[in-house]
């Protein structure tokens, strides 16, 4: 099920993200997401347990996807499509929604490709590492 995040979901969102992502944002970052209502904050739930997250910058007619993350455990289940489209239902058909990725994760990559998002940009040595980011579309009036 997917429902908003709380407060009491904090403890399992920090392990999705120190185990799943490489951009880690801080506890006091995601509450701040949870109390602000500029930010969707969304949770894959199933059975008592977190197993993924969406944190979205909503500026009306565009919604920027600011971390998605799954467990580990659970990835290549259509966790993260079930987000993506949530936040898809929640837009309305009234803009795009954006994200980047890195040029090196290439399951996302396929991911975003075949929801539909387009490549619009590239920000070369983005990430710590030098690796590149790809700016993402996906149009969705």
């Amino acid at each position: 099920m997917i429902r908003r995040a709380t407060e009491q979901d904090l403890a399992e969102i920090v392990v999705i993200d120190t185990e799943s992502l490489h951009n880690h944002w801080s506890l006091v970052s995601y509450n701040d997401a949870i109390v602000d209502s500029n930010y969707w904050f969304f949770v894959y739930e199933e059975n008592g347990a977190i197993h993924g997250f969406v944190v979205v910058l909503n500026l009306d007619t565009e919604a920027e996807v600011l971390q998605i993350a799954v467990s580990p455990q659970q990835q290549r289940q259509g966790i993260g499509t079930l987000l993506l489209k949530h936040i898809e239902q929640e837009m309305e058909h009234r803009g795009s929604m954006f994200l980047e990725v890195a040029s090196n994760n290439d399951s996302a990559c396929a991911l975003y490709t075949n929801l539909g998002f387009e490549d619009i940009a590239v920000r070369h040595n983005y990430y710590d590492d030098g690796t590149a980011a790809h700016i993402l579309r996906k149009d969705l009036k």
